[in-house]
């Protein structure tokens, strides 16, 4: 993922969103709520956004 990033692909925000949405399914197992894990999802739909345009 450092990679994509590092090579300024758009893909690297979809990847992201995965590795979010993976975490909030794990901490949800676990019951610890993680509100920080909403602003990164929020964060990188928002980057994936404006670096399309």
């Amino acid at each position: 993922m450092i990679w994509l990033a590092s090579l300024e692909k758009i893909v690297h925000y979809a990847f992201g969103l995965i590795n979010v949405t993976l975490f909030a399914v794990i901490f949800f197992q676990i019951q610890l709520y993680a509100s920080l894990l909403t602003f990164f999802f929020i964060a990188s739909i928002y980057g994936w956004y404006a670096r399309s345009r």
